[in-house]
This record gives C-alpha cells, sequence and structure tokens, in this order.
C-alpha cells in the first residue's frame, strides 16, 4: 500500500505544526487475496528465475550421444530458445509486477486492474508456454539424433558391404588367373607364350 500511503503523507505534513505529536502510522499489511496469495507473491521473482534455469537446463541437457553433428544441432535450437525464453521472462516480471502494484492501490479490487490484469494473464501464459516448450525441445532433439544415429549406421553398414562385394569380386580373378596372371588349366596343352598358360615345372 505504499503507493496509497505515498499520496496521503504530505497532507500530514502540511498540517503537522497544528497537531500533537503522534507515533507513525503502522503500514498497511498487503492485500490478501481470499482466493490466492498476495499480489506481491504473484510475483516471486526467485521462483520464476528458478522455473526459467530448469526449463533451459532441460534442453541443454539433451543427449547427443553418438550424433556427429548433435552438438551443433543442440547449440542452435538452445541459443534461439535462451533468447526466448529471456524475453518471455522479463515481460512476466515486467507485467506481473504492475498487476500486483495495481491490486494494492485498489485494496485488492480486481475489475480496478483489468488492463494489467490482462497484461499479466498473457505474460503469464507465454511464459509457462516457453517452460513447456522446453520439454517439447528435448524430446526433438532426442528424436533427431536417434534417426542421426541410425543413419550413420546404416552408411556404415552399406560401406561395408560395398568393401565386401569388392573383395569378392577381386579374389576370384587371382584364383582363376594361377596367382600369377597365368592359366594352369592348359599347361600342359597350350602355348605359354601365345595362350598365358602356366609354364609346366621339369
Amino acid at each position: 500500500m505504499k503507493y496509497l500511503l505515498g499520496g496521503v503523507l504530505p497532507v500530514f505534513a502540511l498540517t503537522a505544526c497544528a497537531m500533537d505529536q503522534k507515533p507513525p502510522l503502522d503500514p498497511l499489511p498487503p492485500f490478501e487475496d481470499a482466493a490466492g496469495p498476495s499480489a506481491q507473491q504473484l510475483c516471486e521473482v526467485t521462483a520464476l528465475a528458478e522455473e526459467r534455469k530448469s526449463a533451459i537446463s532441460t534442453v541443454e541437457g539433451a543427449s547427443t550421444d553418438g550424433w556427429e553433428e548433435g552438438q551443433t544441432f543442440l547449440s542452435n535450437k538452445l541459443e534461439r530458445y535462451e533468447a526466448r525464453m529471456e524475453i518471455a521472462y522479463r515481460s512476466m516480471v515486467s507485467s506481473c509486477n504492475l498487476y500486483a502494484n495495481c491490486l494494492d492501490r485498489n485494496d485488492g479490487v480486481e475489475s480496478s486492474c483489468n488492463r494489467s490484469g490482462t497484461s499479466y494473464d498473457k505474460a503469464r501464459g507465454q511464459f509457462f508456454a516457453m517452460v513447456s516448450e522446453a520439454d517439447r525441445l528435448a524430446a526433438e532433439i532426442e528424436v533427431n539424433r536417434l534417426k542421426a544415429v541410425a543413419a550413420q549406421a546404416n552408411a556404415a553398414a552399406a560401406r561395408s558391404r560395398a568393401e565386401a562385394d569388392k573383395r569378392k569380386k577381386e579374389k576370384p580373378a587371382k584364383e582363376s588367373s594361377g596367382g600369377d596372371g597365368c592359366k594352369p588349366d592348359c599347361a600342359t596343352t597350350g602355348n605359354i607364350f601365345t595362350d598365358n598358360c602356366c609354364p609346366v615345372e621339369d
């Protein structure tokens, strides 16, 4: 209620000389909404900051194990998410403080704070949407990681099969030539110079 008191104190100052000295008034307690927390408690910055930190950690902690390009993908996602979260967080804190101050000035009458209340509701929705998006992003990163790991495994298997096929094709050709380029099956009947037959040992 500091805003109410701020408007009343100057009046007391003008009449102080004509009145007996009295002890200062105790500050009025903050408005307590019967349905929830006080106006000040609506904007508990520490709690909001913890929500922000936890959401960012959820994205940051997404696994990229076995994914060659995973760290780059994660860094890009995290950078964009942190920027958007920071905007949502600052908007939430600012609009919440305005709404809380309005409630204090108007003895908790919400109908007197429709404009700031609407802004607060919008900012709160955006902030907690960003908090929820952390889980979605982490799941998206995991899906991409699994796809990438599977693609890498398939590529490695394909390379292995190609190398095995290449070795199979090279082996029969070498065996059919007798190992040194000649034909062993015509060694005794063909000409070693014209038919490329293997020479016969004496």
